[in-house]
């Protein structure tokens, strides 16, 4: 999913600044995003490394990082509370397997 809005994101704000995107560059976007969401540390605000990347490699202006961190907070704060709920599920599901034996 994060690089379903990593491509929506560096699209929305190409738009936004003026800026159009050619199919090669699309394909390269969806490629990078790939690659990258893969090094996004699951820390609230972990994504803005790669935004930061993905705009400058588009040259789209660094001001975007204002639009970007909205989104990133939209984005990022839903999925660390699920990754947090299932931390915590596994830790109660070892526990009660441990007591058993």
């Amino acid at each position: 999913t994060k690089v379903c809005c990593y491509v929506i994101l560096v699209i929305g704000l190409s738009a936004m600044f003026g800026k159009t995107l050619t199919i090669s560059q699309l394909i390269m976007l969806v490629t990078s995003s790939l690659l990258l969401s893969y090094a996004t540390p699951s820390i609230p605000g972990g994504g803005l490394a790669i935004i930061t990347l993905l705009l400058e490699q588009y040259g789209l202006p660094l001001e975007a990082i204002g639009v970007a961190i909205s989104f990133n907070f939209l984005d990022g704060m839903p999925s660390i509370a699920v990754k947090a709920a299932c931390t915590a599920d596994d830790v109660l599901i070892l526990n009660k397997s441990l007591e058993e034996k």
